[in-house]
């Protein structure tokens, strides 16, 4: 069997096992602390399982290439192409702005409209796409952390929220 890329070969298995250290190591913890490694750490670890065998069957890569915003793949080299050319002080910049923004008024309001503006600035999206994925963000957060797991994320300076 041929590897597509060595590099992010060896990388993904020091990946791999890195993300299995903390899957072992948090079986040790007590039934609530070892809850949030394991979420992350087995799809993660799946993930990275699935990279590896990527690397090995790049054909198999092309089936789980998904676009929701554009009609059965339309424009992926377009968007190859604008990666590989693109510079990349526009998205650092935009990253900065949404740690400043996040420190102001907090995550519940900063990640929806961080997202807002990349996918139109960005993705070059319609305006009525870039509403309903910020949205969906938006509800996602809410539901997993303040309803789901009773946790209150930072609100922002604006918003009473002390660092």
């Amino acid at each position: 069997m041929k590897v597509q890329s060595k590099d992010t070969l060896y990388f993904t298995l020091l990946l791999l096992a890195f993300i299995l250290i903390i899957i072992i190591m948090s079986l040790g913890y007590d039934r609530e602390t070892r809850l949030m490694p394991l979420l992350i750490g087995i799809p993660t670890f799946l993930l990275l399982a699935l990279q590896i065998l990527f690397q090995f069957y790049p054909n198999l890569q092309n089936q789980f290439e998904i676009d929701i915003f554009s009609p059965a793949g339309a424009g992926k080299e377009k968007n190859r192409a604008q990666e590989k050319s693109g510079s990349l002080l526009f998205p650092v910049a935009l990253v900065f702005s949404y740690f400043i923004l996040l420190l102001l008024a907090g995550f519940l309001v900063a990640t929806p409209l961080y997202l807002l503006t990349f996918f139109r600035l960005q993705g070059k999206l319609s305006w009525l796409k870039c509403i309903f994925a910020a949205g969906i963000a938006w509800l996602l957060l809410y539901l997993v952390f303040s309803v789901g797991m009773n946790f209150i994320l930072f609100e922002g300076l604006l918003f009473g929220g002390r660092l």
